[in-house]
């Protein structure tokens, strides 16, 4: 009896990726994409994973995830492990670490009162927390400009009237908290000398 021929082995004829190209942070994971094997009945289906640099961005041990390893790019290649030699690439763009988002927690104005001669002016400051907050601007403004007039951005006071007002510095950061400052404008009370005696 003549013993039947083995099977004949089918080999991948078709290895695509998809999608072509990803991006991810240094020390992020992402799913390594979908590949497609052709044909269905391939003997072998399995992918043999390699990365151009993997410096840049590597295949966990798994196979089921791409590490960021460090910022720049590279191509990570998905091979038909059968020795076929069909392969398809992915494009992979590693980006620098996203510093976490602070926000500001408090902006105080120390004294919290000043007083000013009319016809003064001078400069404030606003000690903004945390150290760390992302954005740590602020934007100054005056509740009675006809008293005094603050420069939004550098905090010159000017002053125009007596009274008083409240000055206030508000995070930039979208935050909504702010400072806020009790101005007192004093009249100019020195007057000129008489002429003669």
């Amino acid at each position: 009896m003549i013993e039947k021929d083995k099977q004949k082995k089918v080999e991948v004829n078709f290895v695509a990726i998809y999608p072509k190209f990803v991006s991810l942070c240094v020390g992020e994971h992402l799913l390594t994409p979908h590949v497609t094997i052709l044909p269905e009945n391939a003997t072998c289906k399995e992918i043999l994973w390699h990365s151009e640099d993997e410096t840049v961005a590597c295949i966990h041990p798994s196979g089921q995830y791409i590490c960021g390893k460090g910022i720049g790019n590279t191509r990570i290649y998905a091979t038909a492990e059968d020795g076929c030699n069909y392969s398809d690439c992915l494009f992979v763009v590693v980006r620098d670490k996203e510093p976490e988002y602070v926000p500001v927690s408090s902006v105080c104005i120390t004294p919290d009162t000043r007083t000013l001669r009319l016809g003064c002016s001078t400069y404030i400051f606003a000690t903004v927390s945390p150290t760390t907050a992302t954005n740590r601007s602020v934007i100054w403004s005056s509740d009675d400009v006809c008293i005094a007039t603050i420069h939004p951005v550098t905090g010159l006071i000017y002053t125009r009237d007596a009274g008083s007002t409240r000055i206030r510095a508000r995070a930039q950061d979208g935050s909504g908290v702010e400072g806020v400052c009790r101005l007192v404008v004093q009249p100019d009370l020195r007057k000129e000398e008489p002429y003669g005696s």
